[in-house]
């Protein structure tokens, strides 16, 4: 670098004095104008970018803004319906708590009866039992009553037959001959 104490704005433009058959002046005077342009066309076009951009970001950080919004209304609500289900959740627990309390006492009371149920079996089979013997004492009482009754009315009937002859025998010649022949029998036999 050279090592003049002039200005710094200075630095593009020659030290010495261009000659005007020499385009050294020109050429660094359009190269830095280009340059600008350039920069200057370059700028233009990021201003317009970032411009464009910033619509895009603002368009797309509005649709972010109503997602949030919507998502944020879903949550309230998803909280909303979960806070009821919690409730119900301990409603139904309560009323599984109460179901299994009952099925305790239930089967509790169906142990009383099943045992209540033998007791009571045991009993009617020992009544049944009792029953039939008693019907078996009472069909032997039948049939020596009967057997008896058949005894007794032969006997009744040979001693009717016996009486009746006898009054027949009493009433008639020959039945006052054969008395009278008995008790001679009888007479002589003694």
């Amino acid at each position: 670098m050279p090592e003049d104490k002039k200005p710094a704005a200075i630095i593009y433009y020659p030290k010495t004095k261009a000659v005007a058959s020499s385009n050294q002046a020109v050429f660094r005077e359009n190269f830095l104008e280009n340059a600008l342009q350039e920069q200057q066309k370059l700028a233009n076009k990021l201003v317009e970018f970032h411009s464009a951009n910033a619509q895009k970001s603002e368009m797309y950080n509005d649709v972010l803004l109503e997602q949030v919004i919507l998502q944020e209304k879903l949550l309230r609500d998803m909280n909303r319906k979960l806070a009821e289900y919690e409730k119900t959740t301990a409603s139904l627990n309560e009323q599984l708590k109460h179901q299994v309390k009952m099925r305790e006492v239930l089967e509790r009371h169906d142990d009383l009866q099943n045992v209540y149920h033998k007791t009571v079996m045991e009993a009617l089979d020992s009544h049944e039992a009792n029953a039939e013997k008693l019907d078996r004492k009472l069909d032997f009482i039948k049939s020596s009553i009967f057997e008896r009754a058949a005894d007794l009315s032969e006997k009744m009937d040979g001693h009717f037959n016996r009486f009746a002859n006898f009054m027949l025998n009493l009433f008639t010649k020959r039945g006052i001959q054969r008395i009278g022949q008995k008790e001679n029998d009888r007479d002589i036999v003694n």
